[in-house]
């Protein structure tokens, strides 16, 4: 076994410290890269859920309408029940898929937040582990709260795409 060697002046347990120091820099390095892609499928997997729902949904609800309006004369007998399914179907649509964007963007804002400690520590730069360790967990069931223009903005887009045929629907009934 090689004899370490110290610099002028160092003592021996500064340089076990610094040793110690930079095997928990490449430690918590690996853990937060594996997090990492752990939370990259995470966020793959939120998305998955989320074009299911949002397919289902108009398949469902087309679907429904459309058997709706073949047993009549005219659409506009069953215009009410048209209006009453779609924003029904699409209040319940619109809150599941909240709820897992909600989840997603948990993901995707504590994979950033990893993937920023990891430049520090590659960089050289310390970084407190307690700060880490929250990051590691399941983000997505934590519940803590979305704020911001992120959220402001994922909920304005699906409040447009739920929100677009009873819309229509409720034009139409109006002008009937």
């Amino acid at each position: 076994m090689a004899a370490k060697s110290f610099e002028p002046g160092q003592s021996i347990s500064q340089n076990t410290s610094q040793n110690i120091s930079q095997n928990i820099s490449k430690s918590q390095l690996e853990i937060i890269l594996h997090e990492v892609d752990g939370k990259n499928i995470a966020a793959e997997r939120y998305d998955s859920m989320i074009w299911k729902i949002r397919t289902g949904y108009v398949v469902v609800l087309y679907g429904a309408i459309t058997l709706l309006v073949g047993q009549s004369q005219s659409w506009t007998d069953r215009i009410l029940e048209i209006l009453i399914l779609s924003v029904g179907f699409s209040l319940l649509g619109f809150a599941v898929d909240w709820n897992f964007r909600l989840r997603q963007l948990r993901v995707v804002v504590d994979r950033e937040k990893l993937i920023k400690s990891a430049f520090d520590i590659a960089g050289g730069q310390a970084v407190d582990s307690e700060k880490i360790k929250p990051l590691l967990r399941m983000s997505g069931e934590s519940g803590i709260p979305i704020s911001g223009p992120l959220r402001n903005r994922s909920f304005s887009l699906l409040l447009m795409f739920y929100a677009a045929t009873p819309v229509m629907v409720l034009v139409f009934y109006l002008r009937s």
